[in-house]
């Protein structure tokens, strides 16, 4: 499958960083439809991937190189290379909900960590508690009350949001500029990264909203200055669509003056 299909020219219109003002024809990039509309995300996995060398024939349904344990569920062209996707991923997230569509309970397992962390959450009015359990470790079990702004979001005093409930300043420093409701640059001393999105995109349902809000659309690139001496890199995101236009499939590819990394993520929703 070649994904060099979704940088069509004249389909993809990205707002510039560099000018961090709105696009004049920002009313004219809004998507037509919401289609996460009475869908919330369910499961997110982290997919492990080979490139396929030349001499190498593989087909979906084989299995995984030399391991019997997963299967090859897709071959994705990348950069002119062709790699194997796998049945199995390193990392997994599930989410689930209650009536109200509130986060109640997020699993994540990593297949190189024994047992799963399971975050649960319960509400009261104002409040927060969330409780952390580790399969692997019931020692590490914590519980957690946090309050609630008038807005639903986490009060934190290293935390500043604006008034749409955009995180401004995050717990670690980061100042972030937003534009369009999306986050276009991140700044900490020496360390700047902007972002690049597309507007007519919408980002994926946010499972954590008391965390403030997520971008209003698709990251498709970002640019990062760290100074010191780390290299600076590069990063570059296309999508796999379903019919109705919800993301299910996303290739991040992150570019240092030393190395190539990618990195390719599945989505699933439960849709009412």
């Amino acid at each position: 499958m070649n994904l060099n299909f979704i940088f069509r020219p004249g389909l993809l219109l990205i707002c510039s960083l560099v000018i961090l003002e709105s696009c004049s024809v920002q009313d004219h990039l809004q998507p037509a439809a919401n289609p996460y509309e009475n869908c919330l995300l369910s499961e997110v996995r982290d997919v492990e991937i080979r490139k396929i060398l030349p001499n190498e024939d593989i087909k979906i349904g084989d299995n995984f190189f030399k391991y019997g344990y997963s299967k090859v569920i897709d071959i994705v062209e990348i950069d002119g290379s062709q790699y194997a996707l796998s049945s199995s991923g390193e990392d997994y997230y599930e989410y689930k909900y209650d009536a109200q569509n509130r986060l109640i309970e997020q699993t994540h397992s990593n297949q190189f960590v024994r047992g799963k962390e399971m975050y649960t959450y319960e509400y009261t009015p104002g409040k927060l508690k969330i409780k952390f359990v580790h399969e692997g470790w019931p020692s590490e079990t914590r519980e957690f009350t946090h309050t609630l702004n008038e807005y639903g979001f986490i009060t934190n005093k290293d935390v500043i949001y604006d008034s749409e409930g955009y995180v401004i300043k995050d717990m670690y420093g980061f100042n972030k500029t937003i534009s369009n409701g999306n986050t276009v640059k991140s700044e900490s001393g020496s360390s700047i990264s902007t972002a690049e999105f597309d507007l007519t995109k919408l980002n994926i349902p946010n499972p954590t909203p008391f965390n403030g809000k997520a971008d209003r659309n698709l990251i498709t690139k970002t640019t990062s200055v760290y100074g010191y001496s780390i290299p600076n890199s590069i990063g570059e995101y296309v999508y796999k669509f379903d019919n109705e236009g919800k993301v299910t499939r996303r290739i991040r590819k992150i570019y240092n003056q030393d190395n190539t990394y990618i990195n390719i993520r599945e989505y699933k929703y439960d849709c009412q």
